[in-house]
């Protein structure tokens, strides 16, 4: 199902990867001996914990990250596969500020964003506006499907569309 999957994901055609290496750390250490751009999208306050952390994996040339990030996230909790027009630094400063959330008290916490099943929670509870506004950076997010009987078989897709970002179900087709 890998090279099912794999071609499915070329089909999107995705350039950058948000990898959640506490999740999933082999894709990370490979990227870093392959000589991979990539980028912790922590800040100063989390150097400590930075490779636990998320990840921006621009995936040009990189087709043995592509197969090893499907070989080792079974599921595909570890990964927001991604499309943008941004360059890799404008990128990473736009992710990494919606990271950092303040809430009402004033007090700095972390929005693990990058992890598809917080992601797709507030993307389907929030407005279409606010989704718009956090999806900005990105012309598309595809992560798998997270229902238990479909994540090998779908992936889940918000694209920009004329009225905003929507989702919709792709199927991941056998060859």
């Amino acid at each position: 199902m890998t090279m099912v999957k794999e071609n499915s994901l070329k089909a999107f055609g995705p350039n950058y990867l948000v990898l959640d290496a506490a999740l999933c750390p082999e894709p990370l250490w490979f990227a870093k001996g392959a000589g991979a751009e990539c980028h912790s999208l922590f800040d100063y306050r989390d150097q400590a914990l930075v490779d636990n952390g998320p990840w921006l994996l621009h995936l040009a040339g990189q087709d043995e990250l592509i197969k090893l990030m499907l070989e080792k996230d079974t599921h595909g909790h570890s990964a927001l596969w991604c499309k943008s027009e941004l360059a890799l630094q404008p990128l990473k400063e736009a992710l990494g500020q919606r990271l950092y959330a303040v809430k009402p008290d004033g007090e700095t916490t972390r929005f693990r964003f990058y992890d598809p099943r917080v992601l797709h929670h507030y993307l389907t509870e929030e407005t279409q506006a606010r989704r718009d506004a956090f999806l900005e950076p990105l012309g598309s997010v595809l992560y798998a499907s997270l229902n238990p009987f479909r994540f090998n078989s779908h992936w889940l897709n918000w694209q920009r569309e004329p009225d905003g970002y929507g989702c919709q179900a792709i199927s991941i087709k056998e060859d």
